[in-house]
């Protein structure tokens, strides 16, 4: 009986193996499926993700690049470029060696800064490879009225796209339609609306979106949201320049004060005049001439015989004190003989004749025969000369056997100054200035706001990136 009912209900051996069978292939392929998606969330890092060492290495790069370009080694032509690998900025100390966050070197020679001239710009790529990490940043420079520290400094507005640049832009979006999870490479480009995956690295969360208006791929982090820093510099409001005032004589040291557009502490500007004019100068030139003067006289005892002068501390003996002191009288409108004194006419002299006890000279004027516009040196003197004849007879003293009391003249030398003066024409430099000035309206101010990235609000606005961003 038993071995009746075992044949009538046979055991399901065929059921069985095929459930067993389909078990394991579907175990198989979750298997595959969870171990792949664990692999790539490893692997595969989004486009833009740069850690945080890595990030300043990059700003680190781009500041000794601004420092070092001026305006002597920038690149002149449009789309010429200057390109600088990392191991000639070490060489040249321009930048210290970069590590990465692993304290490991970065590749020297893969590594640079690239300064390319565009038409109305200068685009700065700088491009850092540490080991398996590898980014690069574009900035668009310009001579701009605002830098401060550096020849070049990044434009106010960013708003500007790069040609060239390969790489699939990472922005936030609003009008997404749709959403899902995947994970990106180091080098992302779009494709036929596809996205290519090359060389994948770290694991991280984006989000690929697909825009309206235009059908663009974009791929955003949503590992770490952040904010941007944006600036907007007021400058400072000036006044209009007032109109040039007169021209007024100035001293020929002033410096003209011509203001920079950069210098915004001007206020003044001051402009000067050189220039050659004709000078009417009252020019004077002095002299000494040695005179006998009749500065005093004595009452005592003499020869009766005779009349007494003393001149120079020596006693001369005449007949006639009266006629030698006619001298006295004698002016330069005289040009006659006055008693014993012949005139004996007018000459010029290169410096002025000394009197002696019988010859006088009686100044006239100056002689600038010599001169032209002006005198180099002294001018000649004009002399009337006058000589005494009559007898004067030095003697010892002043007494003999009969003598009468008597008023003895005494002459004595002195130095006479000689003063002459002329107007003469000379030519000389004349400076002269003129001002203008303008008054402050208000001061430049800094505004600091931060906000997503790409706020077309704050753009449009005038607002910049200036590179910073923190974690919200």
């Amino acid at each position: 009986m038993y071995t009746e009912d075992y044949k009538r209900e046979d055991f399901p051996y065929k059921n069985f193996l095929l459930k067993f069978v389909i078990i394991i292939i579907v175990v198989s392929i979750l298997v595959c499926i969870v171990t792949a998606v664990t692999k790539n969330n490893k692997e595969i890092e989004p486009e833009g993700y740069v850690d945080e060492v890595f990030s300043k290495n990059l700003e680190k790069m781009k500041e000794k690049a601004l420092k070092f370009y001026n305006e002597d080694n920038i690149p002149k032509d449009v789309e010429k470029s200057s390109k600088l690998t990392l191991e000639k900025m070490i060489s040249s100390k321009i930048i210290t060696p970069i590590k990465d966050k692993d304290n490991k070197l970065c590749n020297t020679n893969k590594s640079y800064v690239k300064l390319t001239k565009k038409e109305n710009e200068y685009q700065l790529k700088v491009n850092l490879v540490c080991d398996e990490e590898e980014d690069y940043i574009i900035t668009h420079l310009n001579n701009n009225s605002y830098c401060s520290t550096t020849y070049l400094c990044e434009n106010k507005s960013n708003d500007v796209e790069d040609s060239d640049k390969e790489e699939l832009s990472i922005e936030e979006q609003d009008d997404d339609t749709e959403s899902n999870l995947l994970t990106s490479s180091k080098t992302t480009t779009k494709q036929n609306k596809n996205i290519s995956i090359s060389k994948t690295k770290k694991v991280r969360k984006t989000k690929v979106t697909s825009k309206k208006s235009t059908g663009q791929i974009i791929v955003t982090d949503t590992t770490n949201k952040y904010l941007y820093e944006y600036k907007k510099i007021s400058n400072t409001v000036f006044s209009n320049w007032s109109l040039w005032n007169n021209w007024t004589t100035t001293d020929c040291n002033t410096k003209e004060i011509n203001c920079d557009e950069k210098d915004i502490t001007c206020v003044r500007e001051l402009k000067r005049l050189d220039r050659k004019e004709k000078l009417n100068i009252y020019n004077t030139y002095t002299s000494t001439k040695s005179s006998l003067k009749n500065n005093s006289t004595i009452k005592t005892s003499v020869c009766s015989n005779y009349d007494y002068i003393k001149i120079d501390n020596e006693i001369y003996q005449l007949n006639n004190s009266n006629d030698y002191r006619q001298i006295n009288n004698i002016t330069k409108n005289t040009k006659n003989n006055v008693g014993s004194w012949i005139y004996n006419g007018r000459a010029s002299y290169d410096t002025p004749p000394t009197d002696t006890y019988n010859v006088h000279y009686i100044l006239v004027d100056a002689d600038y025969s010599n001169c032209s516009n002006t005198c180099n040196k002294l001018p000649k003197y004009i002399y009337d000369k006058y000589t005494y004849n009559n007898s004067l007879i030095k003697v010892s003293n002043y007494t003999c056997n009969k003598n009468k009391t008597f008023e003895i003249s005494i002459y004595n030398r002195v130095n006479e100054t000689i003063t002459f003066g002329r107007n003469e024409e000379l030519y000389g430099t004349v400076c002269y200035k003129s001002e203008r000035t303008r008054d402050v309206i208000s001061n430049s101010t800094n505004n600091i706001k931060w906000s997503k990235y790409n706020d077309k609000r704050l753009l449009n606005d005038g607002y910049y990136y200036t590179g910073n961003k923190k974690k919200k």
